[in-house]
Order: structure tokens, then C-alpha cells, then sequence
């Protein structure tokens, strides 16, 4: 049996990750976006463990792994954004890469299977993969160009006082 169609599932990756690029600019989207790429990857490491193995609470430790790590900066990162503090940039772009690349990566076959090794809706699954690698990535490249932005601004040279 032929795999659903990539394309709206990869359009949804695309769309998640310019919308968290975005929305890092501001502390509460920023301290959103942190929550809702958590939220899209324990979705779909909870989705993973449950077809994988009889025993969850086993199970479910062995799969988070560097993923639940993400999971903690993110956030920590959200709790740094919603109080202005510089580390929370620092904390979200760890946070989300390592979400996206440890966690959603590994699953993005999900995206083309016929038949995904789940025991959540496949669509729920496949949709929980797309937010968690575009919202991921998405939050890293946002964050990146935040740090890009804060080193322009620290260059500039500051304004000469005439002396008195």
C-alpha cells in the first residue's frame, strides 16, 4: 500500500518553522512557541513508545533521551523570555535543536509511511513530527538571527559626548 502524500506534512514543518522563527522576536510568542514545539514532540515520542513497547514507563525513559533534554531548555527558555532574560536565547536555540534533530528527525519517515509505527491517530502522529522538526528548527533559526541582530547592535559604536 503506497504512503500518504509528504506535501502538506512537509508544507506544515515549513509553515511551523517560519511562524517560530517569527514569533521569537517577541518574550510571551517566544515563551509559546518554546511550549508548543515540547508539547508537538512529547506528542510524538508518547505516540512512538506506545507502539513500541508493552512496558511505558520503561519504554518511555529509554525514548526521550536527548529529546527530553530539549524539553527542559525549552522550557526553561519559555520562563526566561516571559522575564527578559538574555540566557533564555541561549537555553531556546540548544532547546530546539535538540528537539528537532534528536527527537523529530529520527521519526520524519512517519511522514511517508503507509502504515507509521504509532498507537496515536496516524495523522496525529505524522502532524505531532511535522510541528516538532519545522517548530524546532524553526526556533533555532530565529534565535540565531536574534544573536545576529544582538551583535550588530553591540558593534555600533556609541555616541561620542562632546566635552563640556
Amino acid at each position: 500500500m503506497p504512503g500518504p502524500v509528504n506535501g502538506p506534512w512537509i508544507a506544515l514543518a515549513l509553515t511551523a518553522a517560519l511562524l517560530t522563527a517569527l514569533a521569537v522576536r517577541s518574550g510571551r510568542l517566544a515563551a509559546l512557541a518554546c511550549v508548543a514545539v515540547v508539547v508537538a514532540d512529547a506528542t510524538r515520542a508518547l505516540g512512538t513508545t506506545l507502539a513500541a513497547a508493552a512496558e511505558v514507563g520503561q519504554a518511555a525513559v529509554e525514548s526521550v533521551g536527548v529529546a527530553g533534554i530539549g524539553w527542559v531548555l525549552l522550557l526553561l527558555a519559555a520562563r526566561g523570555a516571559l522575564r527578559d532574560q538574555a540566557g533564555a536565547l541561549v537555553l531556546g536555540a540548544v532547546g530546539g535543536a535538540l528537539v528537532a534533530l534528536a527527537g523529530a528527525l529520527p521519526d520524519v519517515d512517519v511522514l511517508g509511511a503507509s502504515e507509521p509505527l504509532t498507537d496515536l491517530p496516524e495523522d496525529l502522529q505524522r502532524a505531532a513530527v511535522a510541528l516538532a522538526l519545522g517548530g524546532g528548527l524553526g526556533i533555532l533559526a530565529g534565535l540565531v538571527l536574534a544573536f545576529r541582530r544582538i551583535a550588530a547592535e553591540a558593534e555600533k559604536p556609541l555616541p561620542v559626548r562632546p566635552s563640556a
